[in-house]
């Protein structure tokens, strides 16, 4: 049940209030506004559920009938979107406050226009099928770099004298 730990340790860290920003104008108050709108973000947080959904199914069918794979699948897929839309409010917030943080009123009423724009949409419309291959990419690349690193790392801490786990 490593896969829960990992999602849940992701959901927590995902709801963690932002810094509290200096005086924000008005300008850049109605540009985020403008520029949450122009991205979808609800829409978009919630396209990235299959690639969640995915990902907690190879835990789930790990110890599972594969027959059975479909009837976990709505269930995990009900339950995690059901605990997923509630985050949704907190992670727009989130999203709201580090825009707000990282980029002038300027800026982000730029980011808006252009979010706007065919291109912008055309953007938004493809990112979550970018991040979910690039997501498949990163773990594929990650396992590889692990594997080709694991014997070099732990020969490595065993020469500086670090005391590991009885047979690593």
């Amino acid at each position: 049940m490593r896969g829960f730990s990992l999602w849940a340790a992701v959901a927590a860290s995902l709801m963690v209030v932002a810094p509290a920003c200096a005086e924000v104008s008005p300008a850049a108050e109605k540009a985020v506004d403008r520029l949450i709108v122009a991205q979808h973000l609800k829409e978009q947080m919630t396209g990235m559920l299959p690639v969640i959904v995915d990902k907690v199914m190879r835990t789930v069918m790990q110890a599972q009938d594969k027959a059975r794979a479909e009837e976990a699948r709505k269930i995990v897929t009900e339950e995690f979107s059901a605990s997923f839309a509630k985050t949704i409010p907190a992670l727009i917030v989130r999203h709201r406050d580090l825009y707000l943080a990282m980029f002038s009123a300027d800026e982000l009423a730029r980011l808006a226009t252009f979010y706007e724009t065919p291109l912008g949409q055309k953007f938004i419309s493809k990112s979550p099928l970018i991040q979910a291959e690039m997501a498949k990419f990163g773990a594929e690349a990650g396992r590889a770099a692990g594997i080709d690193a694991q014997s070099r790392i732990l020969d490595r801490l065993r020469k500086a004298n670090f005391n590991l786990p009885a047979g690593v």
